[in-house]
């Protein structure tokens, strides 16, 4: 197949083959709301209501908060800034500093600013800890022109657009808190993030800083890393991936009664991950991309610090050794509604409606865990 051939085969992704990584909705846990359920009895024309009190619920602030932590996401990259730990990090499609120290970092006006020199490329600074501002990177190499990127601000929570309509959506964590103080045996934590614009994109959490077992909710990770790679032009759709008996696991998904050893496209693998949770998909795109360190990579450009991507789906004998995956349900909302770049209404990899995680896919390993449900069909055994 001619290059030009598989660059066009990318648009299985919908408009562009940047379209997945800025609709990541359909896999987030713990989790995100759209226009349905409990937040809507308050719909439009309601006076705005009072924010809850109830304890459990992390309380939004009428007034943007500064966070330690934010990222600018610009076309084929992001930019970190760790305000308290003095750090930075720059992650494109043309390189990756890893996590760098800018001691001289200043902190003024909710605004971080500053220089760091890396492998002769120098990376000026000016990120808001506000976010939905507007920040600015340049890069300065030799022998060339500098590069200003733009983009906006992403932090954790992210304010709302419209706090008058975001305020609307208050009433729904008093139900969430009672839901989380009812599953005592088993602690929970919940986010929501309006993805519809109806309310603001309005941000509640009870509990949200809870680290639980990542289990199938890690996925999410493995898809953003694997489309940014296609964004990149680095990964093409229909790739062909060689899986064989051994990648064989259990658990969810469809891959595991299908004969092997065959050839298995990169756009069936990314589609089977979210639309069936598919633990053999999970286990061989991970090889794929060149095992954990990348996705943990990209983790960390995200200042994702509670999230870590640490064995494979039924790795019971690494999960004996401690080795193990958590995320945050706070982090999740982030990573669904941002992705690394612009909303999309038209994705197409994955469909919205192939498959929600409920934060309950313990990929079978875990006892009481309750596995999520195809559409229309019975539980994956």
């Amino acid at each position: 197949m001619r290059k030009s051939d598989k660059r066009r085969s990318s648009s299985l992704l919908g408009n562009s083959a940047r379209v997945p990584l800025k609709w990541l909705t359909a896999a987030v846990a713990l989790a995100v709301l759209a226009t349905t359920g409990p937040a809507t009895a308050d719909g439009p024309g309601h006076e705005p209501v009072a924010e809850s009190h109830e304890p459990g619920v992390d309380p939004t602030p009428e007034r943007p908060p500064t966070s330690e932590v934010s990222w600018l996401s610009f076309p084929g990259g992001v930019f970190a800034v760790d305000s308290l730990g003095h750090t930075v990090r720059y992650r494109a499609c043309d390189g990756d500093t890893g996590r760098v120290a800018d001691p001289t970092m200043r902190v003024a006006a909710g605004v971080a600013s500053g220089a760091v020199v890396v492998g002769g490329t120098a990376y000026r600074y000016r990120v808001p800890l506000v976010g939905r501002g507007e920040g600015t990177l340049e890069v300065i190499q030799r022998h060339r022109a500098p590069t200003t990127l733009t983009g906006v601000v992403v932090t954790s929570p992210q304010p709302p657009t419209d706090p008058v309509a975001g305020a609307r959506l208050f009433p729904l964590s008093g139900q969430l808190a009672r839901v989380v103080a009812d599953a005592s045996l088993n602690p929970s934590g919940v986010t929501v993030r309006d993805l519809s614009g109806r309310y603001g994109d309005q941000q509640i959490a009870v509990n949200g800083s809870l680290r639980p077992k990542a289990a199938s909710v890690i996925k999410l990770w493995i898809l953003v890393e694997l489309l940014r790679r296609v964004d990149c032009g680095q990964v093409f759709l229909d790739d062909g991936v060689l899986v064989t008996p051994e990648d064989v696991v259990g658990g969810t998904g469809q891959l595991q009664f299908e004969t092997f050893p065959q050839v298995v496209t990169v756009h069936r693998l990314a589609q089977y991950l979210i639309k069936y949770s598919d633990n053999v998909a999970a286990n061989v795109l991970i090889t794929y991309l060149g095992g954990f360190a990348p996705v943990n990579a990209l983790i960390d450009s995200m200042n994702q610090r509670s999230t870590i991507l640490a064995r494979r789906m039924l790795d019971s004998a690494a999960a004996q050794r401690g080795e193990e995956n958590y995320t945050s349900p706070g982090r999740r909302g982030v990573t669904a509604r941002r992705g690394l770049g612009r909303r999309d209404p038209h994705p197409r990899l994955p469909r919205p409606d192939d498959r929600v995680h409920a934060g309950a896919d313990p990929e079978h390993e875990d006892p009481g865990g309750v596995a999520p449900r195809r559409a229309g069909g019975p539980q994956d055994r």
